[in-house]
């Protein structure tokens, strides 16, 4: 089979299209079975809509939300995409969560910087007003967001806190926690210890 080499081409400015929804580690899976056995990120997507692999309710809302699993997937090695497929629940998690940090340039920097810094401060209880802070922060450096209104600006505020609930590392009462990735995990690849460290509480201690 002649493999494409057409990528999902990703967005110039900062991107905030994460707001389609939350961690998806179990779609990931799904989508990253499928993608072994064509070797196509196009293709995925066209099969996952055809077939409503991730049963959402419309084509759009398939097509937009497999269009971003596929863009985060691609930021894996493939070291983390072959170990991510066997992994316990905790390590999928957190190989999801990596992938996010480095496919959406907000989330990493506000990961990397108000959950390290709160954790290792032993501020651990985050808030609404930790992200509004960061958001008000990073329009200096990113105009764009000036341009977010504050239905959206919730909207992606509601998602982030829902992902890292997801990837659990915070609690349902807003409690940061500390994650300990697996020996293999942490072995994995330079990078990839790298980045747990970067984007997850508690990993460095």
């Amino acid at each position: 089979m002649l493999k494409s080499t057409i990528k999902i081409k990703r967005d110039v400015d900062y991107r905030l299209s994460f707001g389609t929804g939350g961690l998806y580690v179990n779609e990931s899976i799904v989508l990253l079975n499928l993608y072994l056995e064509c070797e196509d990120w196009s293709q995925v997507i066209e099969k996952s809509v055809e077939n409503n692999i991730l049963q959402f309710k419309s084509d759009a809302s398939t097509r937009r939300a497999t269009r971003e699993i596929c863009i985060r997937l691609q930021s894996l090695l493939p070291e983390e995409r072959s170990f991510f497929l066997d992994a316990d629940t905790q390590d999928q998690s957190m190989i999801t969560w990596v992938s996010v940090c480095r496919t959406y340039d907000f989330i990493g920097t506000f990961a990397s910087s108000i959950l390290i810094d709160s954790y290792a401060s032993y501020r651990l209880e985050l808030s609404h007003a930790d992200f509004d802070f960061f958001f008000e922060e990073q329009i200096q450096w990113h105009s764009e967001l000036e341009e977010v209104t504050e239905t959206t600006r919730k909207k992606l505020r509601q998602i982030l806190f829902r992902m890292m609930r997801e990837a659990g590392f915070l609690s349902r009462s807003m409690v940061l926690n500390a994650l300990t990735p697996s020996s293999n995990l942490r072995n994995l690849t330079q990078q990839t210890n790298t980045d747990l460290i970067r984007f997850i509480p508690g990993v460095a201690a």
